[in-house]
């Protein structure tokens, strides 16, 4: 995860990150396309700031891509 040039300055798309989590809803299938790269690292990067009351950090995300 390495190509953060995809994504914009977290300043920028706050509000779309922050709606898109709020309405977000599971499905059963993934599907084309995928977010870009930087878009992922961003997600991974917030979900980074989370507190952590139970002094469990290090924290382990897995970007599943491909096939």
């Amino acid at each position: 995860m390495s190509d953060t040039a995809t994504a914009a300055p977290p300043s920028t798309n706050a509000p779309q990150v922050i709606d898109a989590l709020l309405t977000r809803a599971s499905t059963g299938a993934l599907a084309d396309p995928a977010p870009p790269q930087g878009v992922v690292e961003l997600a991974v990067r917030c979900a980074m700031t989370a507190p952590d009351h139970g002094a469990l950090r290090p924290a382990r995300f897995i970007v599943v891509e491909g096939e």
